[in-house]
């Protein structure tokens, strides 16, 4: 009892045999479907390593923005990166800082 193949298995076949590189073409279009990005290329940097500014040690961080930064920072120095002297402060950081400070005002001003 053979079961003869239909012409769209037959067309499937050659598809398969012309293009081998379909189930990535499909695995791509699935992950494009579905929203889920390409995983981040895998840096030669370590992920831990002494802060730039002091020896403790720190871990690396790109800089969220596309600009070309990164820096390996401990915690202290990550949180005061923005008001560091020896960094020039951008006029939209304090301005954010200052907003970020009177939304929080304002919220504890209404809650008591």
């Amino acid at each position: 009892m053979n079961k003869k193949k239909t012409d769209i298995e037959k067309w499937h076949k050659e598809y398969r045999k012309k293009f081998p590189e379909w189930k990535e073409r499909k695995e791509a279009r699935r992950r494009k479907e579905l929203g889920i990005k390409d995983e981040e290329i895998k840096s030669s940097i370590p992920e831990k390593g002494k802060c730039f500014y002091c020896d403790k040690q720190g871990n690396f961080y790109w800089s969220p923005w596309g600009v070309p930064g990164s820096l390996h920072l401990c915690k202290f120095h990550l949180w005061a990166l923005p008001f560091y002297p020896k960094i020039y402060i951008n006029l939209t950081i304090v301005i954010f800082y200052l907003i970020i400070i009177g939304i929080i005002t304002a919220i504890i001003k209404f809650l008591f």
